[in-house]
């Protein structure tokens, strides 16, 4: 005999990535923004702390690994604090600038 799940209504972290998918091909239609007025402010917040739980993981291990991998020894305390203001950016990098010199 099959389970019938019920219908529930999603989660808010659910409601969230509903609402943000996609949302580079939606920028422009009044009604995406519409729904993302709606999403709680906190929901918002939590979702960017894990975003940035998650960037810091891949950094440290990144940095871990590079070190290694040139004989170095890990860093005490590690890169990047969770509670403090990380600003980034990234440019384009060209294969014909020759990044190995």
């Amino acid at each position: 005999m099959p389970h019938v799940f019920p219908i529930a209504e999603p989660s808010p972290k659910d409601r969230l990535a509903i609402v943000v998918s996609r949302w580079n091909e939606s920028i422009t239609r009044p009604d995406m923004w519409a729904k993302i007025e709606q999403v709680d402010s906190a929901e918002l917040w939590e979702v960017q702390l894990v975003l940035k739980a998650r960037m810091l993981r891949y950094v440290r291990s990144n940095v871990a690994g590079m070190r290694a991998r040139i004989g170095l020894q890990p860093i005490e305390p590690p890169p990047l604090e969770p509670e403090g203001l990380t600003i980034g950016f990234a440019r384009r990098f060209a294969t014909y600038k020759r990044a190995d010199l």
